[in-house]
């Protein structure tokens, strides 16, 4: 996971994307890629794959991943309790973002993110 949310950043700050943003394109990756883990069955010798790409003032982070299904669209939609927060980092993503796909095929969660950025330098 440390390693998805290292790439995303020093791919946003490549591009030219304003700090904040870079921050909360970090933030989504972590809060997905930890969420596959916890609840969508992804396990320690699982690995997953992460697209970026900046188009006009987006970034698309598109992560592909095996386990149970989970669709961070629907999951932890009213407000949560519980030890970690009880899906308040889901809920970031989802208010970061203008919009969230997911599909579930043969074996993989695919989900698509659509971040708008202030500007790219």
């Amino acid at each position: 996971m440390h390693d998805a949310t290292l790439a995303a950043r020093e791919f946003a700050e490549s591009a030219g994307i304003d700090q904040a943003d870079v921050a909360h394109l970090a933030v989504v990756v972590e809060e997905l890629v930890t969420n596959l883990y916890d609840h969508g069955g992804l396990g320690p010798t699982d690995s997953f794959e992460i697209r970026l790409a900046v188009r006009r003032a987006d970034t698309i982070f598109v992560l592909i991943a095996p386990g149970e299904p989970f669709d961070p669209r629907s999951v932890f939609a009213s407000s949560g309790t519980g030890s970690r927060g009880g899906g308040a980092g889901l809920r970031l993503a989802r208010s970061w973002s203008s919009q969230i796909d997911y599909q579930y095929a043969d074996g993989q969660n695919h989900v698509a993110v659509l971040l708008p950025h202030k500007n790219v330098d």
